[in-house]
């Protein structure tokens, strides 16, 4: 709970410092043409609207910008990998919950348990995702990955516990790309 109400002032933070940093580019702009008397004003007055617009634009950027691809994550569909969705879904069902929506493989050594990407599945809880690291599948027998398996499915029974770490994950994927990727802006 401390985690998710964290993040929500760090996004009312955020947004507090794009509404400042527009409202006073637009304020200097609008009521600062006494500048252009003074000597150097109209210099100064273009330079600091210059700085105050690029900022604002850097800053409303990733409220625009769509993020390029970069998931290396494949979704297995059910019909091809019949074997893998019926191997989860028993043990899902031995421990009581209900096998996930759909299995991601990605080239992690981990395995994760998650909801959907939707807000929608985030209210539902319904989309659950079980995510497989194709190393981590290559280096374990059946009877260790029944075991990673149900560890991973034990989380759906976790619902207000998966809801919060999906809302936490979606806010710290979203301040990290607005960090460190590469958007459609930035490649233009």
């Amino acid at each position: 709970c401390v985690a998710v109400v964290s993040v929500l002032v760090l996004i009312g933070l955020y947004a507090t410092l794009v509404l400042t940093t527009v409202g006073l580019t637009v304020l200097h702009v609008t009521h600062h043409f006494v500048w252009w008397s003074v000597p150097w004003g109209g210099l100064a007055y273009l330079v600091l609207a210059g700085i105050g617009g690029l900022a604002s634009v850097s800053l409303v950027k990733p409220y625009l910008a769509q993020p390029l691809p970069t998931s290396r994550v494949h979704r297995l569909a059910k019909g091809d990998e019949s074997a893998l969705y019926c191997f989860v879904a028993q043990i899902a069902r031995t421990i009581g919950v209900s096998p996930p929506a759909s299995i991601e493989v990605d080239g992690e050594v981990n395995a994760s348990a998650r909801l959907g990407d939707t807000f929608w599945d985030l209210i539902t809880g319904r989309a659950t995702v079980l995510t497989l690291g194709v190393p981590l599948i290559a280096g374990i027998n059946r009877q260790q990955l029944a075991g990673i398996v149900a560890h991973e499915c034990a989380h759906f029974r976790q619902r207000v516990g998966m809801r919060l770490s999906t809302l936490i994950r979606w806010i710290v994927r979203w301040f990290g790309r607005l960090a460190y990727q590469q958007d459609a802006w930035d490649v233009w």
